[in-house]
């Protein structure tokens, strides 16, 4: 070997790149990863610094109001400096960097100590031992300034060309940083909250449910749970329309939310149908003391733009451990539960028992049953006379749906009703009873035509106006027999009248321009609404039982029975009394004015298929 030939390169250069480009790919690393915000933009000021080791790098984000930033990132500033970031006011006469937020555009100073700027930029330079600052604006795709990323030099200096390319690197990884965080976020709110109420979704509860449950468990105490399902809502939902049941249920909400406690959780789970988790209860008092006040909070008139609606709440409570040891056992005794406080009268609460179980049973079973009964023939329409109170004699009846069961028997009405409402069932099972009717009043007519028209009333649901086409399917069928339209009144709900959709209006004119009459039933018990009686063309108002009941020992029960019956009569109205049972009340609401009478003083519902005669109606 003679000699040795040495070459030497300055590697600097390429092991900064090296280094910042690595500082780079774990900006991605963490986003891929999901990590916290503010650890993705300090990984994005590292990027930055990796540039120089003169450079120091600080990110500030807008607040909310947008008129103050505060420090998201400075990893190489002390502890104390990044406190005298926050709180950096925006405006054009701010600070340097209040001053980039503000106008949304890059801003580089050579040397802090000589630029007319606030005294706070001078101080800050003192204090840190900067001069030089370069600053971007960190903008949304929409435009939208969310910050600035600003790096400072130890040394006076404008950024070159790499330099101004190294920051709308940055500027834009903390966009890209921040929006899809932000997406992250929305994505996890509608994944988890109800989008109307605000509360925890069906998802969401549960899964606090399950980690109420753990903590129970580990802690030996007890945990209840509130099933809240509101009363009539879906008849305000009907009839007022969709728009006026969401503020309804908004408000419901945030009824529920102030009966409990910060540390309990409300949710929504669908529809009108609510829960509450009250954690760490060892006793039934405080579940008694929630749950009669959401009930009693729920009574309150609900102010629905013009309108006003009254709705109530059926409540079920069922515990942890002593009901079930499980989210979905749990869920479903409560919900068991809240049955059998609507079938109790509804506007109260019920707690869970093991026989409610059996009956839930029944219920899924009769839903299925229900859908058959049609076709297998075990529907019938019962017939109850309605009393002209001068002549005595049946002028009109009442056709009454009735299910005889072959296992069960006679089901109540009550029961199967509600099945076929949410079911869907009612659109069918209407048009029949109609249908049935319409027959009957045939026969009955054709007995009694020298003696004046006889008239059947049919019960129709809310929900077959706003879902179906009763209207035209009845007007038809009517045409097909030739009957007479005015042998036949359609009985609608109170809470009808407060529709002021187009549509159910036009199905409630239509039958009035066929000829068919209109009558209003369980009047006193709902909306009341007297102004829309004559919008509606109201031909009968029918007096709920209620208030015939003690009408012989309650003179508060007989002053409201004689002010509908005037107030009626001066609408140009005729009266109907149901539930009359003694000669007393039936005497009481003649001397009142009222015109007809219907109740087991005369008859109680029968079925009537041959047994019609010229001035009764008797069983076959």
């Amino acid at each position: 070997m003679r000699g040795l030939l040495v070459l030497g390169f300055d590697d600097s250069e390429r092991r900064r790149q090296q280094m910042q480009e690595a500082a780079r790919q774990r900006v991605f690393e963490k986003m891929a990863h999901g990590g916290d915000l503010n650890e993705i933009l300090e990984q994005v000021a590292l990027y930055v610094e990796s540039s120089s080791p003169s450079r120091r790098c600080c990110i500030l984000l807008l607040n909310e109001e947008r008129n103050r930033l505060y420090s998201a990132a400075a990893p190489s500033f002390s502890e104390l400096c990044p406190a005298s970031l926050d709180g950096v006011v925006v405006g054009e006469n701010s600070g340097c960097c209040g001053t980039v937020a503000w106008r949304g555009e890059r801003l580089t100073v050579e040397n802090l100590l000589h630029h007319a700027r606030p005294e706070a930029c001078r101080t800050f330079a003192c204090e840190t031992g900067v001069l030089g600052f370069w600053s971007e604006p960190i903008v949304a795709s929409s435009g939208k300034v969310l910050g600035v990323v600003t790096v400072y030099l130890s040394q006076a200096g404008e950024p070159g060309d790499q330099d101004l390319v190294l920051l709308r690197h940055a500027s834009q990884l903390s966009t890209i940083a921040i929006e899809r965080k932000r997406i992250e976020e929305l994505m996890h709110l509608e994944a988890s909250y109800d989008s109307l109420s605000g509360l925890p979704n069906r998802r969401l509860f549960c899964d606090r449910l399950r980690e109420e449950i753990a903590k129970a468990e580990r802690g030996g105490y007890s945990l209840a749970m509130l099933f809240i399902d509101l009363d009539r809502f879906k008849e305000v939902n009907d009839t007022l329309g969709h728009e006026a049941g969401d503020s309804l249920l908004v408000e419901a909400a945030q009824r529920i939310r102030a009966c409990v406690r910060e540390s309990d959780t409300v949710a929504r789970l669908a529809g009108d149908e609510f829960v509450v988790i009250l954690a760490e209860v060892g006793e039934i008092a405080p579940q008694n003391r929630v749950a009669q006040s959401i009930v009693e909070s729920m009574t309150r008139p609900f102010l629905i733009g013009e309108h006003i609606a009254y709705i109530s709440a059926s409540i079920g409570i069922a515990g942890y451990p002593q009901d079930a040891d499980n989210v979905e056992t749990l869920m479903s005794c409560a919900d068991q539960a809240m049955y059998a406080a609507k079938q109790a009268g509804r506007n109260n609460f019920s707690f869970f028992t093991r026989r409610m179980q059996e009956q839930a049973r029944q219920r899924l079973h009769l839903s299925g049953d229900l859908r058959d009964a049609l076709g297998k023939g075990q529907l019938e329409v019962y017939y109850q006379p309605i009393i002209d109170v001068a002549s005595g004699l049946p002028v009109k009846a009442e056709a009454l749906l009735r299910w005889r069961h072959p296992q069960h028997g006679m089901v109540s009405p009550e029961q199967f009703i509600p099945i076929a409402e949410e079911t869907g069932l009612i659109q069918e099972i209407g048009v029949w009873v109609f249908r049935e009717a319409a027959d009957t009043a045939k026969r009955w007519n054709a007995l009694t035509e020298e003696e004046g028209m006889r008239q059947i009333s049919v019960n129709m649901s809310p929900r077959q106006f706003v879902r179906g086409n009763p209207d035209v399917l009845c007007i038809e069928y009517l045409q097909a027999i030739g009957l007479n339209p005015k042998a036949v009144v359609i009985e609608i709900t109170e809470g009808l009248l407060l529709d002021d959709q187009a549509d159910v209006l036009n199905k409630l004119r239509h039958f009035h321009e066929a000829g068919m009459e209109l009558a209003l039933d369980d009047f006193g018990t709902g909306y009341s609404a007297m102004a829309y009686l004559k919008k509606f063309n109201i031909d009968y108002i029918k007096i709920d039982r209620s208030f015939v009941r003690d009408l012989e020992t309650d003179p508060s029960d007989r002053a409201i029975a004689e002010a509908i019956v005037a107030m009626a009569h001066r609408l140009g109205l005729e009266v109907i009394a149901e539930g009359v049972e003694t000669e007393g009340q039936r005497a009481l609401l003649m001397a009142a004015g009222c015109e007809y009478v219907q109740g087991y003083l005369y008859a109680k519902p029968m079925p009537t298929v041959l047994g019609l005669q010229h001035d009764v109606l008797v069983e076959a």
